[in-house]
């Protein structure tokens, strides 16, 4: 996809461009604004050289790719049963984990039900997910083993890295780290690295306010991850020499995200994503006023303390942009070496795009 594709409206701030909405089906018209069982389970991603984009219904599970030729959201799979209201996915400790990831050109779907980790594979040639998963059951995330409590299953992310497939999540005790095995296609059993106890219960990691906020990324071939406490936001780097996270974050309590500055409210910090985007990382959130924009310093290993974008007002508070059905939705994507942005209001889903800076 690309920004020919649609038609380019007037910039909304000095970097943000506005396009026209895809189109309404995702609107709340359509009722996607009516339960978190289905809004939150929206997720876009690219794969395949197109965007993407799943949903679970009542029925069970939605996939949509973005139809290039006619500016849509085509529904290419069709209720995939396993996620139906009637299977007990309406239940948050399994809607909230639905994730697709993309690893080695190969689209996968990950998922905890009561009985532990799921993952199904994307049948490209059919366009459809296979019925049967490849791994079923990885028990570390059981409800007999406590993972059906927000605090960790809200927590699990799968992310891809050095040719491999990874997952975090957060324990009692703090971060575990977890490894795919490509070979026999299932979960190892084993953590690569276990209790990272800066996330523990015990330093106060179980409130939403801060383990919603824990995020992987992979920018210029290091891991990272961010994480924000009550100071502010905090960074962290993974030493892949030894397959564990550095004890000591490389930059520390950046005060533009602290519970005194109201980033303890989940419009606020729900909405705080990286996305790196060649050779640059930026990261997004929505504050009261709207949409700011920073870019991290690869030289100094920190993020830049003055915003490069601030107060996109299509964000504001004042614009309903503070209700969960709205908020929840917006997401940075990566897209052929362009930054877009796509969110969901009341009149269905839509597209923006960055301005990239030269230097």
């Amino acid at each position: 996809m690309d920004a020919q594709l649609l038609k380019k409206k007037v910039p909304v701030a000095k970097n943000w461009y506005e396009f026209e909405k895809f189109n309404a089906a995702f609107s709340d018209e359509k009722f996607w604004g009516d339960h978190p069982k289905y809004y939150a389970t929206i997720r876009q991603f690219e794969f395949n050289n197109g965007l993407f984009l799943i949903a679970r219904s009542k029925k069970g599970l939605t996939t949509w790719m973005f139809e290039k030729t006619i500016n849509q959201w085509q529904l290419i799979d069709e209720f995939f049963p396993v996620m139906s209201d009637e299977t007990h996915w309406d239940k948050p400790e399994y809607f909230m984990t639905i994730t697709p990831i993309v690893f080695n050109q190969e689209l996968f779907l990950i998922a905890r039900d009561k009985k532990g980790l799921i993952t199904w594979m994307f049948d490209k040639p059919n366009m459809k997910w296979k019925r049967e998963p490849i791994d079923e059951f990885f028990p570390v995330f059981s409800d007999e083993k406590f993972w059906n409590k927000p605090e960790y299953y809200a927590t699990i992310k799968p992310f891809f890295f050095m040719d491999k497939l990874f997952l975090i999540a957060r324990a009692k005790d703090g971060l575990v780290t977890f490894l795919f095995n490509e070979k026999d296609m299932k979960w190892k059993q084993a953590p690569v690295d276990q209790f990272f106890p800066v996330f523990s219960d015990e330093k106060l990691w179980d409130k939403p306010e801060y383990y919603s906020t824990i995020k992987p990324f992979v920018f210029q071939d290091k891991l990272f991850l961010i994480a924000r406490d009550k100071e502010g936001l905090i960074t962290f780097i993974f030493n892949e020499k030894d397959m564990k996270w550095k004890r000591a974050p490389i930059d520390k309590f950046f005060p533009e995200f602290s519970d005194m500055k109201m980033w303890n409210k989940p419009e606020y910090y729900y909405t705080i994503q990286p996305v790196p985007v060649k050779d640059k990382l930026f990261l997004l959130a929505r504050s009261s006023k709207g949409l700011i924009t920073f870019l991290f310093d690869m030289k100094e290993m920190k993020w830049k303390r003055t915003p490069i974008d601030e107060f996109v007002p299509e964000f504001s508070d004042q614009r309903n942009w503070n209700k969960p059905e709205y908020y929840s939705s917006i997401k940075p994507l990566a897209i052929n070496n362009k930054l877009f942005l796509i969110a969901r209001d009341k009149r269905g889903m839509f597209t923006w795009t960055f301005n990239m800076p030269s230097n």
